[in-house]
């Protein structure tokens, strides 16, 4: 829990005129402090309520806004932003959850983290130590993640989401509204949080004319400990329950899940695989490429779904099981050796 916190305060000087190595242009609030050692590049800017841990390197442009707290060796490279405000004023207010809106946190980034050329941490987030993001990295105001995570460039923390230790998101992968646990890999432009297919046709009671209306998805998505979702692959959030991905469990690539599903634990789903909303997939489950499972269908823990089988109606036995729609898998070969048969 105390991943995030500065080492201490040691040797942090409270004046302009006692910090060393400052590059002449660059811009320090007399309220700021920084420690002796600490190194600012040309054009920097230090707002008040600053800290600067012992050790830290800030390259060219490097803005450090509002109450910002950098722990031990921090390095910011060029054009790097923390503490930046969401353009959206409602996000960055924090809700307790009964209307009541709490003060806004402090800017935290862990001793030893690695912050690229022109990522941006959001104000009030909190990153763990030993943590890089790279190039063009986003972390939304208010998000929270553990030690040792890596954000590739471009990739993309958004608003409302937790992300464990040892967290890996490639390039240009995404989350938001979403809970990831420790160890989960994201893969380059996967994405976990975004809104579910939901719509429903509306009438207009004066004029009569119908029209297709967005359901809301307000809810979120959880991706359990050591997960690994594939390139291109997708997870949509919730709209009347948590969408769910057990631990351990590994989605190859382009592999989709539907809102409010439930995914379980050690699961595999193979290329393609497509799961429809409000799904339950059990422990052990295996599905293979271009496999399917309709919404609201369930399917027990330990059933292996072959290559582009359909599963229609609930599966209650662990086994094998093919075709569309998919039934156990020794009838259906004795149903392709019958057709086979007589052709």
């Amino acid at each position: 829990p105390h991943a995030w916190r500065v080492r201490g305060t040691r040797g942090l000087a409270s004046s302009p005129a006692a910090r060393a190595r400052v590059d002449p242009t660059a811009s320090v609030h007399p309220r700021a402090r920084l420690a002796s050692d600490a190194a600012l590049g040309p054009f920097c800017v230090v707002s008040a309520g600053a800290v600067v841990g012992p050790g830290c390197r800030l390259g060219a442009g490097v803005h450090l806004l509002g109450d910002v707290e950098l722990g031990a060796g921090c390095v910011l490279r060029s054009h790097a932003v923390v503490g930046a405000e969401s353009d959206d004023a409602a996000s960055a207010q924090s809700d307790d959850g009964v209307g009541r809106t709490r003060a806004k946190r402090r800017t935290v980034v862990g001793a030893d983290c690695v912050l690229g050329p022109h990522s941006v941490v959001g104000a009030g987030s909190m990153i763990g130590a030993g943590s890089v993001l790279g190039a063009f990295a986003f972390f939304a105001p208010g998000a929270v993640a553990g030690a040792r995570i890596r954000l590739g460039p471009g990739a993309c923390v958004g608003p409302e989401s937790n992300l464990g230790a040892d967290v890996v998101m490639h390039a240009h992968a995404a989350v938001k509204h979403c809970d990831v646990g420790d160890g989960a890999v994201l893969h380059q432009h996967a994405s976990a949080g975004d809104d579910g297919f939901g719509f429903f046709v509306d009438e207009n009671e004066a004029t009569r004319v119908q029209c297709v209306k967005k359901k809301p998805q307000t809810l979120r998505v959880n991706v359990g400990a050591r997960c690994e979702i594939g390139a291109g692959s997708r997870v949509d959030r919730g709209s009347w329950r948590d969408t769910v991905l057990g631990s351990n469990t590994k989605l190859d690539n382009l592999v989709h899940v539907g809102h409010n599903a439930r995914i379980g634990a050690n699961v595999l789903l193979c290329g393609g695989v497509a799961i429809g909303g409000s799904a339950e997939v059990g422990d052990f489950v295996a599905m293979g490429g271009k496999s399917a499972a309709r919404d609201h269908v369930s399917i027990c823990a330990g059933a292996r779904i072959a290559a582009k089988a359909g599963v229609t109606r609930d599966i209650l036995k662990p086994g094998d099981y093919a075709g569309f729609p998919a039934v156990p898998a020794a009838r259906w070969r004795r149903d392709v050796a019958r057709r086979n048969a007589t052709e």
